[in-house]
């Protein structure tokens, strides 16, 4: 999991992994959420899982998910967005 915080003009990212399951991933989202993170970056739907679980505040942001919305972490895909490397950035 990662945790992306900004402090002034810097971004600061605390990376987060367990080192032998997915046993620790709600200590790894309770360190996040004490750092006050800006954004929960989760790999898989089981971090996903967690960092849901444990915050309604702080956004979350999935890298690969099986079925968003049939595990209830998202309503819909309505607003799913895709950027490419080449566009730009919205205004």
């Amino acid at each position: 999991m990662i945790g992306v915080g900004s402090r002034a003009k810097h971004i600061v990212i605390h990376f987060r992994w367990p080192r032998d399951s997915l046993i620790g991933s709600r200590g790894m989202v309770d360190d996040l959420i004490r750092l006050k993170v800006d954004l929960i970056v989760a790999p898989t739907s089981l971090y996903t899982d967690a960092a849901k679980r444990a915050t309604s505040t702080i956004p979350i942001v999935f890298a690969s998910h099986a079925d968003p919305v049939g595990t209830g972490h998202v309503a819909n895909l309505a607003r799913l967005r895709v950027p490419t490397p080449l566009e730009p950035p919205s205004s």
